[in-house]
């Protein structure tokens, strides 16, 4: 979302993936942004608006604007429903490893810790997004969080969001044995590509 013309389309091409779930979407910041520009015709939606300036600010390009205009109100409802349904994370076991794959990672203001001391990754999300959902999904404080807290995490977090350009990582996957950041900078201004991983095998590949 946000990055480049035809983001509707993107949607509609997907769709038949996410029904039978050979591809997963998370909720991102982007994807919110749209929720409340959507939000401004519908007006049942109880969460904050968004004006289409201070969205392009964020990144939308006017011609998804200017799609999202001409839709329908039943079109919008449609839309912002499908996108109020997209989870927030959603988690994967491989080899016995568990991982949480979530848009930003989690908020330095809403850690949550289990009885052992470790942080609890899941509930640290679900406390942020409730809390505060857009200071959550736009969060880079995973990356910034001191080499102690971060061998404390309970699971392995797989976020996105932040370039690993401006983390050492030069438009590659950064991952250790406590998180992975998958932003290989395809976003304006990077010049970066897209990166994806093979759990199973630790194997890279680049677009």
């Amino acid at each position: 979302m946000d990055r480049g013309i035809g983001d509707l389309q993107i949607f509609k091409f997907i769709t038949p993936f996410l029904q039978d779930e050979s591809m997963h979407l998370i909720l991102g910041n982007h994807e919110y942004f749209l929720m409340q520009y959507l939000a401004n015709y519908l007006e049942d939606k109880e969460i904050p608006r968004l004006g289409s300036g201070l969205w392009e600010a964020f990144g939308a390009e006017s011609s998804t604007i200017a799609a999202i205009d001409k839709l329908s109100i039943q079109d919008k409802e449609r839309l912002y429903a499908f996108l109020d349904g997209l989870p927030y994370y959603i988690e994967i076991e491989v080899e016995e490893k568990l991982y949480v794959v979530t848009h930003a990672g989690i908020h330095a203001d809403y850690i949550v810790y289990n009885t052992d001391d470790k942080i609890d990754v899941i509930k640290s999300i679900e406390y942020g997004m409730e809390r505060d959902k857009r200071g959550t999904l736009i969060s880079i404080d995973i990356h910034h969080m001191p080499a102690g807290q971060k061998k404390a995490l309970d699971k392995i977090l797989v976020v996105g969001h932040e370039p690993t350009v401006r983390i050492g990582g030069d438009n590659r996957i950064v991952k250790n044995n406590t998180y992975i950041c998958m932003d290989c900078g395809m976003g304006k201004g990077f010049e970066g590509r897209l990166g994806c991983l093979c759990l199973e095998n630790g194997q890279e590949y680049y677009v």
